[in-house]
């Protein structure tokens, strides 16, 4: 791939093989290009939600089956069938958190191409959002259950960032029975479960912040003035000779 300035995105929508190529029919062809990138785009987005679907599938089953193995009488086969579910539910996290990083980008390609687009064929109206006026922001109430710009896939991310720690803390919880702690030349001893919900209340505590404050959407830049790094693909044919 190689980098390529705004000027250049633009020229490349031009035929420059064809003299005949005139300013209607140059407007028609941002047209179609604005539409191609907006049925991309929701494309993208009905995969996004259908991928989150397949990962908590197999997630809610390997937490189902965590609860389950929790009442078999054997500890030993308990022990080993927790651990080899929480490696499972881990690896289903992890994959689920990269998957929603990886629909996240191809989602937001084609959003800046949109906003690229549409100022020449539509104008921007992708680029402008309409909000409530500052005086029906007041009170408690609208504070609490008013609109505000919070993007649902930064939210699924930390979501799913949440449940690999989770995951982790079984694990962890599955290996280690007991910690020791010597503070002061005095031995003492936690118990796996009380600083197991420790851990998981801690940690909650901690994604519950970072949804508050990680999960606001990002307001989207000018196309002239915009921070996009343009990037072309560059595809070598070779044709051979029969």
């Amino acid at each position: 791939m190689k980098k390529i300035s705004y000027e250049e995105y633009s020229r490349s929508f031009n035929d420059e093989s064809s003299c005949h190529t005139n300013e209607k029919q140059q407007e028609i062809k941002l047209c179609e290009a604005l539409k191609y990138a907006l049925e991309t785009r929701k494309f993208e987005i009905q995969l996004y939600w259908e991928r989150a679907k397949y990962f908590w599938t197999f997630i809610a089953a390997s937490l189902a089956a965590y609860g389950l193995v929790q009442k078999i009488e054997s500890a030993d086969t308990k022990e080993w069938l927790s651990l080899l579910i929480s490696c499972l539910g881990l690896v289903f996290s992890v994959g689920w958190y990269f998957v929603n990083r990886g629909s996240k980008h191809w989602q937001e390609n084609w959003e800046n191409h949109v906003a690229l687009l549409e100022d020449k064929a539509i104008g921007p109206l992708f680029k402008t959002i309409l909000m409530r006026h500052k005086c029906q922001d007041k009170g408690f109430k609208e504070k609490v259950i008013g609109p505000a710009p919070y993007s649902v896939s930064k939210i699924n991310q930390l979501i799913s960032l949440y449940i690999v720690f989770f995951w982790f803390a079984l694990i962890v919880h599955g290996l280690i029975k007991k910690i020791e702690i010597f503070h002061s030349k005095i031995l003492i001893e936690l118990s796996s479960g009380s600083l197991y919900w420790f851990f998981f209340t801690v940690l909650s505590l901690i994604f519950c912040f970072l949804i508050w404050k990680w999960g606001k959407s990002d307001l989207p830049a000018k196309s002239e003035e915009s921070d996009y790094i343009l990037t072309a693909k560059q595809f070598k044919i070779t044709i051979k000779d029969k």
